[in-house]
């Protein structure tokens, strides 16, 4: 009997197992021909994971070893090479993972290399504020910008009254007597009030009376850090100016360059004289990237719109251009003999690379201007050299490039949208041209179509066209307005249907014939054309912006959403089966890790002299104590979605905020915290309170049973942030330290 059981145990063990291995040798083929289909993308691929690897070195709170970016390049390497000699089980997925691990470790290398050359090279940093001094530098850029002018100065002098000028160098090393921590290579100097453009120009020697400061840490923890684009900018103090700037004198040696400043001078005083008011500024703002004039209603009704990106030179602009001047030159030539002899085309598209390049300088070369360059430049080129110039591998080498010799551009926002814009449009008419070639009609019907059916067709394919391709982009950089901006045009789409072929087929083409016909002294219909068009995109915006619900704000999201998201984006144009599934899944992660992130109930300034707390009775509302700046107000309300401030002396019985003489209670879900003036409200408030903010530049006592935050700790961490009701201990604080780390441009 119990042989006979064995038995049956025994076949019954051999029979699962053997369905088993079966079942499993079908699984495992399955997913080996499901990776093999992407072996032709694995360079796309490589590219991406390349560029996410920069972007996540930029995220660490710590520099990464030597040793260890080595170790990664290798092992990466090395799996890709065991996979292809040795030929394991899984080798298309195994190389697919190498891949992807080697494009990341090179991304983080060469991000630790870039980052390690800057440092080398770079100047001290400002330390803290000089107070009011004189100065004298000499101008190496000045923009118009937001009601005065912008200066980006070198060889800065600075003295205070009664003592002798002195050149920018550490305190430390003065014994206390200078006034700014660093020679710093570059400062950049605001100052308000606008003058004629002729009055300030590059190389000029200036003078006048200021402040200057360091840069700006973030704001609010996770928030943008202005004091790492200023390291990589070259940029080691702010400052302004108080008063008039005065022109002392000019630097021969910087004439080489000046007949550009000269010209764009020119351009904007032509446009001045054809083009008046608002039109004005934003053709201007077009055609030579001065954006410093427009109004702050204009920026009002474009952002609310979902518009404002027609304001700034990117791919848009710099790819209209191209566009345009590539077309113009086609046609020229083909009614020239060149055309029987020559392939005009290429022509063209050298003319308009050459067109692009003085584009570039005549907007003054921003860095956005310049990676839009470089990304229109490949697709000229691949025109040239004949290969398909609307390419997903196109688009890839652009980034490839660009992120080479430029790993910080990855965490600015004009990279992320430019590129996401452009790979999501590469890969949707790369999939709608393979279904096309694949639905091809082979048979001829014999159903002719009249001249009215034709036309009307285009017309009819040409905005579907314009709406597609509006939708999809839209769509893949809407994630990164959204984490960047923390706002949402609900009627962008509808907008940008309308404003885009505008700014395609009549502005920007206006203006581009206006600057050419100059030189003939025929721009004024030109300039006049583009005004009809500059208003008629000024209507349509303010129409959308007057909509109920046109503009939606909300709460800034952690980098791991948007990280969720951008593979999610990628997945979807660069896999080739099974796409959607995987793709909703990463969105799916994405929103639970927005869902569960504690929002901020407090905001604290890093010196502690400024509060904000959110309104128990109303969240959307916030209180802010009776000090407080402005920028700073608006940098905070953003990151939460808030649309309404008011001050500590409003506060309801319902805000949860009683105030007396001494200190504050904020009282919200059960958690008090107490904000103490006085020293002698600390010891009675350590006793209830479950968090004491010190806002008086006094000595805390040592021992409290509450939890303490002194100025002294923000002075060396930085901001923080509060979120009641979660944590252990119903608190959650984060500091600016904690996100920022102990990096080469952090001061922490």
């Amino acid at each position: 009997m119990q042989e006979r059981v064995v038995r049956k145990i025994l076949f019954r063990y051999r029979h699962y197992r053997y369905v088993y291995g079966i079942r499993r040798v079908v699984v495992l083929r399955r997913l080996e021909g499901f990776f093999a289909e992407q072996v032709n993308r694995l360079p796309l691929w490589f590219v991406a994971a390349w560029v996410m690897g920069a972007a996540f070195y930029f995220t660490l709170s710590v520099e990464p070893a030597g040793a260890r970016l080595g170790l990664g390049v290798v092992v990466g390497s090395t799996i890709i090479a065991a996979c292809w000699y040795g030929a394991p089980t899984l080798r298309s997925l195994w190389t697919f993972v190498g891949t992807l691990w080697l494009g990341a470790s090179i991304g983080v290398l060469l991000a630790s290399v870039h980052v390690s050359i800057h440092q080398q090279t770079r100047g001290f940093v400002l330390t803290e504020e000089s107070g009011v001094v004189n100065f004298q530098a000499q101008v190496v850029s000045v923009n118009a910008h937001r009601g005065g002018w912008r200066f980006l100065l070198k060889d800065v002098v600075v003295w205070q009254k009664n003592k002798e000028p002195m050149p920018l160098i550490d305190t430390a090393m003065s014994g206390g007597d200078s006034l700014l921590s660093v020679p710093s290579p570059y400062v950049r100097l605001s100052m308000r009030g606008l003058m004629d453009t002729s009055v300030y120009q590059p190389g000029q020697k200036i003078t006048g009376r200021g402040r200057f400061y360091p840069p700006s840490p973030p704001v609010y923890p996770g928030g943008y850090d202005f004091s790492r684009r200023a390291w990589f900018h070259g940029i080691s103090a702010f400052g302004y100016s108080l008063g008039a700037v005065n022109v002392s004198a000019q630097d021969d040696e910087v004439d080489a360059g000046a007949w550009l400043v000269r010209l764009r001078q020119g351009i904007e005083r032509n446009i001045a004289t054809h083009i008046s008011g608002e039109e004005g500024r934003v053709a201007t703002a077009l055609l030579v990237g001065q954006r410093g004039r427009l109004s702050d209603n204009v920026w009002r009704i474009m952002r609310t719109s979902g518009l404002a990106h027609l304001l700034a030179l990117s791919g848009l602009h710099m790819g209209l251009v191209a566009g345009f001047m590539f077309f113009l030159f086609w046609r020229l030539l083909s009614l020239s003999r060149m055309a029987l002899d020559y392939n005009i085309r290429k022509a063209a598209a050298l003319a308009a690379m050459l067109a692009s390049l003085f584009y570039l300088l005549l907007t003054g070369g921003s860095l956005p201007t310049v990676r839009a360059f470089v990304m229109v430049a490949f697709v000229l080129l691949a025109i040239i050299l004949d290969r398909r110039p609307f390419s997903l591998f196109v688009v890839a080498w652009a980034a490839a490039g660009i992120v080479l010799f430029d790993p910080y551009a990855v965490v600015d926002v004009s990279f992320q949208m430019s590129f996401a814009a452009v790979v999501a449009l590469a890969a949707f008419y790369e999939h709608v041209s393979t279904n096309r070639a694949l639905d091809e009609p082979t048979k001829n019907t014999g159903y002719t179509t009249s001249l009215w059916q034709t036309k009307t067709k285009k017309v009819g394919l040409y905005m579907g066209g314009v709406a597609m391709t509006t939708l999809v982009a839209s769509m893949a950089t809407m994630p990164f307005i959204s984490y960047h901006f923390q706002q949402v045009a609900p009627y962008g789409l509808l907008a940008n249907m309308v404003a885009v072929p505008l700014t395609a087929l009549w502005i920007m083409p206006s203006g581009i014939l206006a600057m050419v016909a100059s030189a003939v002294g025929l721009e004024g219909i030109f300039f006049e054309g583009m005004a009809i068009g500059i208003a008629l995109l000024l209507d349509w915006a303010s129409f959308i912006a007057a909509l109920p619900s046109a503009y939606r704000s909300h709460s800034a999201y952690p980098t791991g959403a948007l990280a969720c998201f951008v593979m999610a984006g990628l997945w979807l144009c660069l896999w080739q089966r099974g796409r959607i599934a995987v793709a909703a899944v990463l969105c799916g992660v994405a929103v639970v890790i927005i869902e569960s992130t504690p929002q901020p109930d407090i905001f604290i300034h890093r010196d502690g002299s400024m509060v904000a707390v959110r309104d128990a009775s109303q969240p959307e509302r916030w209180l802010f104590s009776s000090q407080h700046d402005r920028w700073y107000s608006r940098q905070w309300l953003q990151s939460v979605g808030g649309v309404k401030q008011s001050s500590w002396d409003e506060a309801t019985a319902t805000s949860g905020l009683t105030c007396d003489g001494v200190a504050c209670l904020y009282d919200r879900r059960g958690l008090r915290v107490s904000f103490v003036f006085e020293p002698s409200a600390f010891v009675e408030d350590c006793s209830y309170a479950d968090l004491v903010v010190v806002m008086g530049a006094w000595v805390v006592p040592p021992f409290c049973a509450a939890r303490v935050i002194s100025r002294e700790e923000l002075r060396k961490q930085g901001a923080a942030s509060v979120s009641l009701a979660g944590g252990e201990d119903g608190l959650v604080i984060h500091y600016v330290a904690d996100f920022v780390g102990s990096r080469p441009w952090s001061s922490f």
